[in-house]
């Protein structure tokens, strides 16, 4: 079969060779008309039978005409066109609702919301981020909320036109209070002996509480601690740390403690016991923030410190190869006459740069002479001779006038009524120099002489003598039962070039506050056949106040700081105090022992132990070497320049050793204790009682007392002392060579002074003081 291509389709040649039906082949062949057939258009539009003219209209011709919907639409690029304005204002109104949101909210709610207080909320001892002071409920807040409305601001004792606002308050009146670590956020009592001073109670928190609106510290006659004694001691050192605990992370509540730099500290209290016993102490007093009370490590070389100078003032026992002359003589009767016995500051000006310094420094590079310095509110006492019940006031310093004498003229040292107060008769000894007047007081507040409450207090402005006309000097001021009792000016305390030292200033260090109720035979005679036991210090409230525009609290002021130092050396003081208990190794000596030494029983380089140290929790990296050379020097482990070992043998061997040498030391002892048994027992039977030997030794009582007498006499009659005149003398030149001075000053200086501020001269006279009847020199 043979497919032949027609005109538009393929059929057969032959039909009957076709497999489909007749009609398709009829179709085929043109017999039918297709459909291509039936609906083909001519070429030629207009033959199709419709108008395709452009004029004739149709009903759906505008589904076909763009034109009519852009017509509206620009197209000339012009940026300032209505769509592009529409387009630009959306954006701009999006971008400023962003800003609003982010910026302007931020902004408008800092502007209208109250203004936050700046009064404190400490965080390790500072200032909060934003100042402010948090809302604590339960009223642990720095201000007492139960301070009354009246005492928020008081004038200043120095000067009324001066306000002073209220920074910090505890008026005790929440009952059944505690005060052991972590109890409160700004107390903790002591829990130590007080070996300093040589006191004869135990300090306990359990002799400090609250009851009936005061802090109520008891003083009790209790076996404690191999003392007869409990007392309290209550502070709010910053950093407060348990001394069963002395090295623990420090608890959120003891990073709360309170300190201040300049102001008005006042308290309302009862004194202890009856007003003619002698022996109690009771105190209210402050103290820099570098210084714990009771640890005397913290103490040396820090108190009773206020120096910002580099000389002879900073060494120990204030002299270099035994000069100035001055500090050997006239200085403690009680030592042969020597000055000091400090063992020089520790702080001072004269630290070299990579030292342990806690800073700041000057201008010239060198350090901020730093320190622990004293100022007391108060000390009770009775006048062992009169027995006169009064209050010393004062404030300690370092390093020390010749012969403990400052400058206490009548410009530096104000008596407001020499009546009841007079200068102390102690002015200093070995450790300390005083500025120290005593008051008599009210004998109906004592607690068992009425027990009226009095308030005490001291305002002070830190720093150097400004020797400034304009400005008031710096100073110290103290009250006592509600009034001015005294007060000093720091100029008092300037250059002494007899011992060679420089000025001290009015204390700049932040100050904590303490209260403590306890018993020394430092302070004065203990009369314990008439002291009645217990006896309580009774505090109303304890407040500080600080000029509006000058408030400074927090315990590490930026240009005092006192935390990073503190920290750094909580290591140190642990190893002071276990090297005092005869060990050179601690518990942490003890942990890198047992736990990376003996446990592995392997070698280790000093950097792989200053890694693993910090994972013994309590090892700081820096602080491994000197746990590592503990462990050296106790021969518990050994080592070769940087590799470092111990085996458990050779632990049991150096301990076994150790008991060995203990025996031995223990069987010398025993052999000089029946020595000296012996010596006694046959001095004993030499010195036989008898009517010559007791009439010998009542002879000898009776010149004791006829030596007492006499020194009573001489003491009567010091007035006639050839030194106390010279001193004298002494004194009337340089007040005269200071009153010259201070005319020629003045008559230099007040012509410069009206011409350049245009002051009437009636004021200058009247700011200073002076007389009418002084007539100027112009």
């Amino acid at each position: 079969m043979t497919l032949v291509r027609s005109q538009s389709a393929w059929s057969f040649a032959s039909n009957s060779d076709s497999p489909y039906p007749d009609s398709v082949n009829r179709r085929s062949r043109g017999e039918f008309p297709s459909i291509y057939e039936k609906l083909a258009l001519a070429v030629d539009p207009q033959l199709w039978g419709s108008d395709l003219s452009a004029n004739v209209v149709e009903s759906d011709d505008e589904l076909h005409t763009p034109e009519k919907k852009t017509r509206d639409v620009e197209h000339d690029g012009n940026a300032w066109s209505k769509r592009g304005v529409l387009n630009l204002g959306f954006l701009l109104l999006l971008c400023l609702g962003v800003m609003s949101l982010f910026i302007g909210y931020p902004v408008a709610h800092s502007l209208l919301s109250p203004s936050p207080s700046t009064q404190g909320a400490f965080n390790i001892g500072g200032l909060n981020a934003s100042g402010q002071v948090p809302a604590m409920p339960g009223n642990w807040g720095l201000i007492d909320l139960e301070t009354p409305q009246e005492a928020q601001t008081l004038p200043s004792w120095k000067d009324a036109s001066q306000t002073m606002q209220l920074v910090f308050s505890d008026e005790f009146n929440t009952p059944g209070r505690t005060f052991y670590p972590g109890d409160d956020p700004y107390w903790e009592a002591a829990d130590l002996h007080y070996w300093e001073t040589n006191n004869l109670e135990w300090y306990s928190p359990q002799a400090v509480t609250t009851a009936n609106g005061s802090l109520v510290i008891t003083l009790s006659e209790k076996n404690t601690h191999d003392l007869n004694f409990q007392g309290g001691l209550v502070s709010t050192w910053y950093g407060n740390l348990s001394s069963t605990t002395l090295f623990r992370s420090i608890d959120p509540m003891d990073r709360n403690k309170f300190c201040f730099t300049g102001g008005y500290v006042e308290t309302s209290l009862v004194i202890p016991g009856a007003n003619n016993v002698l022996g109690l102490w009771p105190a209210v007093w402050t103290m820099g923030n570098l210084g714990r009370a009771g640890y005397g490590a913290t103490l040396e070389g820090t108190w009773p410190y206020t120096y910002d100078s580099c000389d002879v003032g900073t060494v120990q026992n204030q002299t270099l190869n035994g000069q100035p002359e001055a500090a050997t003589v006239n200085g403690d009767a009680g030592k042969g006459g020597v000055l000091s016995y400090l063992p020089g500051q520790k702080l001072s000006r004269c630290t070299c740069a990579g030292e342990d310094h806690p800073g700041p420094k000057h201008s010239d590079g060198t350090f901020v002479g730093r320190s622990a310095p004293e100022i007391d509110v108060l000390e009770a006492q009775i006048d062992q001779n009169t027995f006169v019940a009064e209050v010393s006031q004062s404030a300690q310093w370092a390093p020390f006038n010749q012969a403990y004498i400052w400058n206490n003229d009548s410009d530096n040292m104000i008596l407001a009524d020499p009546s009841i107060s007079q200068l102390n008769g102690f002015m200093g000894n070995v450790e300390q120099q005083a500025t120290s007047v005593v008051t008599a007081t009210n004998t109906s507040c004592y607690e068992y002489d009425g027990g009226c409450f009095q308030t005490y207090g001291f305002e002070y402005k830190p720093g150097f003598d400004d020797a400034n006309l304009l400005f008031p000097p710096q100073y110290i001021t103290w009250i006592s039962s509600g009034k001015i009792s005294w007060g000093l000016n720091v100029a008092g305390l300037g250059a002494d070039s007899a011992v060679n030292i420089s000025a001290r200033s009015v204390p700049q260090e932040p100050m904590y506050l303490l209260a403590n109720l306890g018993m020394s035979t430092n302070f004065g005679p203990v009369d314990l056949n008439h002291l009645q036991f217990p006896v309580h210090l009774t505090i109303d409230y304890i407040r500080v106040y600080q000029p509006s525009n000058a408030i400074n609290i927090g315990c590490d002021p930026p240009d005092f700081p006192t935390e990073a130092y503190i920290n750094k050396l909580k290591w140190h003081r642990e190893v002071s105090q276990q090297k005092k208990n005869g060990s050179n190794y601690s518990k942490y000596s003890m942990k890198l022992l047992s736990r990376v030494h003996i446990s592995n029983k392997d070698f280790y380089q000093l950097k792989e132990l200053e890694r693993l140290g910090p994972k013994l929790k309590g090892i700081v990296s820096q602080s491994v070497k000197e746990v590592l050379q503990s462990l050296v020097d106790d021969g518990l482990v050994q080592g070769d320049k940087i590799v470092f070992w111990s085996f458990p043998s050779h632990q049991g061997a150096v301990i076994q050793g150790r008991v060995e040498n203990a025996k031995e030391i223990k069987a010398s002892h025993q052999a000089q204790l029946l020595e000296i048994q012996q010596s006694i027992s046959n001095e004993k039977s030499i010195r036989v009682e008898s009517a010559k030997r007791t009439a010998a030794i009542t002879k000898l009582q009776g010149l004791k007392r006829e030596l007492a007498k006499l020194d009573e006499e001489l003491t009567a009659y010091g007035a006639c002392d050839p030194v106390k005149l010279e001193e004298t003398r002494r004194a009337i030149t340089l007040g005269k060579e200071a009153a010259i001075r201070w005319t020629e000053n003045y008559s230099i200086l007040l012509p410069h002074f009206l011409s350049q501020s245009m002051v009437p001269i009636e004021d200058v006279r009247k700011y200073l003081e002076i007389d009418e009847e002084y007539e100027d020199i112009m």
